[in-house]
C-alpha cells in the first residue's frame, strides 16, 4: 500500500471517532428544529451504511468459492464474525445479494 492512500480501516477509525464526538455533544441543548435536522442526517447515513454493508455482505458471498456453498458457509462465517445469530446473518446475505 502506497503511504500517502488512506486505507478504509483508517477512514471508518474516523467515522467512529466522529460518531463518538457527535454523541459527547450536549444534545439537550439543540432546538427541535435542530433535533429534526440531526435525526434525518444520522437516518440518511445509516441507508449509507446499510447499502455500504450489503455491497461488501454480497462480495464476500461471491468470494466463496466454487468449491462450498457459498451463501451457507459465509452464513456460519458472519454469524461467527459479527457475534449475531445464524438467522440474522442468513438475512443480511439475502438482502446482500437481492434474495427476497
Amino acid at each position: 500500500m502506497r503511504s500517502n492512500t488512506v486505507s478504509a480501516v483508517d477512514v471508518l477509525t474516523s467515522i467512529e471517532s466522529a460518531y463518538k464526538e457527535l454523541a459527547a455533544l450536549p444534545l439537550d441543548r439543540l432546538s427541535r428544529t435542530d433535533l429534526y435536522a440531526l435525526v434525518a442526517g444520522l437516518d440518511r447515513l445509516e441507508q449509507q451504511r446499510v447499502t455500504l454493508n450489503r455491497k461488501l455482505i454480497g462480495r464476500l458471498v461471491a468470494e466463496g468459492g466454487a468449491a462450498r456453498p457459498a451463501a451457507a458457509c459465509s452464513a456460519k462465517d458472519l454469524a461467527r464474525r459479527l457475534r449475531i445469530s445464524p438467522g440474522e446473518a442468513q438475512r443480511r446475505i439475502r438482502e446482500a445479494v437481492g434474495q427476497p
